[in-house]
């Protein structure tokens, strides 16, 4: 593990509901010159404006997502995967519980501009669950989407990405029973997409898309995959598995809780490519996203087939 002068030049941003940034293994973490809040689609750097509204459903993810990444070592708590490191808090959940493209937009470049070596989004935009180019309104949050994942990306920021909770096939045809999520009436009606149709941010180019495995290395039973469409395997957790098979860490309030997801799975990944980046300082965004591939394991269990749950394999911290 780096010296803790070479973590802290790191700064590694977390897109999500936002960080409590009182708890006690985060209070050394995040940095709040480097953090802010989009939840209405612009910047807003006054103090705590980066951390949850309790009053939004869900709103403790994202602070279960920093511990992950970067809780402190000190013997108490939990510990992240790159202690030490700075996290720059970006709230993009407002008071309607959604991750807007304007949101997701604000945020990407916020980071970017404050020179995040990694951003983790483990979410999808809403409120499409897949977005398809042949309609005109989701292609525009495509583009939208891509255009700030690729200047993210040439600032020097590895994006890093949740594969989605669905157990679906990325790579082939599937259905979509809750878009729109934002609807106010009635039920979502059934949408039969092609392979064409991806989730933001996930599906984007250059993306590092994580797929979730429990404690013995088998892939979740709620992850999804593809091949060609997954770039690792991390840490997930089984929903069913309690304290023991599920992920444990930080929730607002100085409390923790313990979660399974790929949301837990993309957090590991960015936590590894902050030690990558701490180990190499020099690295741009693609050789760090190289380095993890290069260094992760191969297929841990007995019929990974063609390895659509696990890319290039499983997550191996750099050392």
């Amino acid at each position: 593990m780096p010296g803790p002068e070479a973590m802290r030049k790191v700064l590694v941003a977390v897109l999500d509901s936002g960080v409590d940034d009182t708890h006690p293994d985060l209070r050394a973490a995040v940095d709040p010159k480097a953090s802010a809040s989009c939840a209405d689609g612009r910047p807003d750097a006054r103090t705590g404006s980066w951390r949850p509204d309790p009053g939004v459903e869900e709103s403790g993810h994202g602070t279960h997502v920093a511990g992950i990444i970067g809780a402190a070592r000190d013997g108490q708590g939990v510990t992240g995967v790159a202690p030490g490191v700075r996290i720059a808090a970006v709230r993009l959940l407002g008071p309607l519980g959604q991750y807007y493209a304007e949101n997701i937009v604000c945020g990407m470049l916020w980071a970017a501009d404050h020179g995040a070596k990694a951003i983790n989004d483990s979410y999808f935009a809403d409120p499409w669950k897949y977005n398809c180019p042949e309609e005109p309104d989701q292609a525009a949050l495509i583009a939208a989407v891509g255009r700030a994942v690729a200047y993210a990306r040439r600032k020097g920021a590895v994006v890093v990405a949740s594969a989605g909770n669905d157990g679906q096939d990325l790579g082939a045809a599937r259905t979509d029973r809750r878009s729109p999520n934002d609807r106010v009436t009635g039920p979502a009606p059934t949408r039969y997409l092609g392979t064409e149709c991806i989730r933001l941010p996930g599906e984007l180019p250059g993306v590092v898309t994580v797929t979730a495995v429990n404690r013995d290395g088998s892939p979740s039973s709620y992850t999804n995959y593809g091949r060609g469409r997954i770039s690792l395997a991390a840490p997930g957790g089984d929903p069913d598995g309690g304290a023991e098979g599920a992920i444990v860490s930080d929730w607002p309030g100085g409390r923790f809780a313990a979660l399974a997801g790929t949301s837990m799975s993309a957090a590991h990944v960015t936590g590894a490519v902050a030690v990558a980046a701490a180990l190499h300082p020099d690295f741009g965004a693609a050789q760090l996203a190289d380095l993890l591939a290069r260094t992760a394991a191969g297929c841990p269990v007995r019929g990974c087939g063609d390895r659509g749950h696990f890319g290039v394999g499983l997550l191996v911290v750099p050392r």
